[in-house]
């Protein structure tokens, strides 16, 4: 391959890298976009003479019409329901980058693009562990007021942020990593030094939901390559088939540890009928974002008062589970209120206020299927379902379900356009072959 090919792989994986890291505004992503238009303009171009000359092909029913209904149908609602204009930046929506994302997301489609993502996710790992072991979070002093490592004793109270602005961020890309890994053909020896590398990641990111996602995945793989080794035996020797046995066993043997780690040391699950500081309490919303955003209030310990929040959220009231419950239990009764149109497709945020600054905290939802069906309704929301059914056309289910998974724990994918929602698409819509194909191969 030429110099110049190589170059323009290597320039999209940085560039789509670059707004997860800290201080680097996600407006960034704009200029991902920009690029790959003007690198891709020959085949951009040769797309639309096609679409020209039949517009209605079965392939575009669901590539470009499909998409042209959410997007028209979200604006209508964002114009007729949305949030009242109050400066600039209330006229944009995520649904705005929806298209560029489906369009641009092909071109990421190539291992070559995935063998940068993961040497890139490598080096930010380097910096995680020098963090780790020089006693800091991030080695961007002012980015967190608590930045000193202080507390060894739990890795949840020691881990660090890479590049990152948090240790979240962090562990996604790592847990983005190792999926990719598994189509990207390598030595067996890289193999296994990179996974051992990212899993050293996982350590000191310490992102519960990354780790108990990985696990699922590597029961997954390992389940998957039984089924495949007892027809061939060579996946038994694949790289990807190993470490996850391995870590499985491991995983097992020190399952009290393990569970020790992951439930913070048996620290006291949060209730959800804390006290909030009342309205009073607090100074008026300044910012565009902290005005639209909704007060987060306690659950209702009323049964006769309780929304599908509380109801729902119930059998996880004895659960640790770092604030989401009562962030999910006010998504879930902003729903029920607010079920067809939603937030107007536009960003449904919550406002805490707090007492130490002073100041609002924006929260949303860490799910992302909150988030959507918050903004948009439960019939737009239909339609993104639509949508990757239609186009879940490759065998890559466990990926995308650990993708989906992941996303019940976080904010992951339907932000628009990010890092994870591009990969999310690529993976979605066009077919690899992965780390078993090759093996069986070898």
């Amino acid at each position: 391959m030429a110099i110049s090919e190589n170059f323009k792989y290597a320039f999209y994986a940085i560039l789509l890298y670059l707004p997860t890291l800290a201080y680097v505004r996600v407006e960034f992503f704009l200029i991902a976009i920009g690029a790959i238009l003007f690198f891709e303009r020959k085949a951009l171009l040769s797309e639309a003479i096609a679409f020209k000359k039949n517009p209605f092909a079965r392939n575009y029913l669901t590539s470009f019409w499909l998409i042209a209904l959410l997007f028209l149908i979200s604006l209508g609602n964002k114009i007729f329901n949305g949030i009242d204009i109050l400066c600039l930046r209330d006229y944009y929506a995520s649904f705005y980058l929806f298209p560029l994302l489906i369009l641009i997301s092909k071109f990421y489609g190539n291992p070559k693009v995935f063998k940068f993502l993961i040497l890139i996710t490598l080096l930010e790992v380097f910096v995680g562990v020098f963090e780790y072991f020089t006693g800091y979070r991030s080695v961007f002093f002012g980015s967190v007021d608590y930045n000193e490592i202080v507390d060894r004793s739990l890795l949840y109270n020691s881990r660090c942020f890479g590049l990152s602005a948090n240790s979240s961020i962090f562990g996604y890309k790592i847990l983005l990593a190792f999926i990719l890994l598994e189509y990207v053909r390598i030595s067996k020896l890289v193999a296994w030094l990179f996974r051992l590398l990212l899993l050293a990641g996982v350590l000191i990111s310490f992102s519960r939901s990354v780790i108990l996602v990985l696990i699922v995945f590597w029961i997954g793989r390992l389940v998957y390559g039984v089924y495949l080794g007892i027809k061939d035996r060579r996946v038994f020797y694949s790289p990807s088939f190993q470490f996850a046995a391995v870590l499985l066993f491991f995983t097992i043997v020190f399952y009290g540890q393990v569970v020790h780690q992951l439930f913070r040391g048996e620290h006291e699950a949060e209730s959800v009928h804390q006290s909030i500081l009342s309205p009073q309490e607090r100074i008026d919303p300044t910012s565009c974002s902290e005005t639209h955003a909704i007060d987060i209030v306690p659950g209702e310990m009323n049964p006769s008062h309780q929304g599908w929040g509380e109801k729902l959220m119930a059998p996880a009231e004895n659960i640790q589970s770092s604030g989401r419950k009562l962030i999910w239990i006010n998504y879930l009764n902003f729903i029920e209120n607010n079920l067809l149109f939603g937030n107007g497709s536009s960003r449904m945020m919550l406002r805490s206020w707090q007492e130490k600054t002073e100041k609002y905290k924006l929260l949303h939802a860490h799910n992302s299927f909150l988030m959507l069906i918050a903004a948009n309704g439960i019939l737009i929301f239909g339609l993104y379902l639509l949508f990757y059914w239609f186009n879940f056309r490759s065998k890559n289910y466990l990926v995308l379900l650990t993708v989906l998974l992941y996303s019940l724990f976080n904010y992951g994918i339907f932000w628009g356009f990010s890092y994870l929602d591009v990969m999310f698409i690529v993976l979605l819509t066009l077919k690899f072959k992965d780390s078993y194909d090759y093996a069986r191969e070898d």
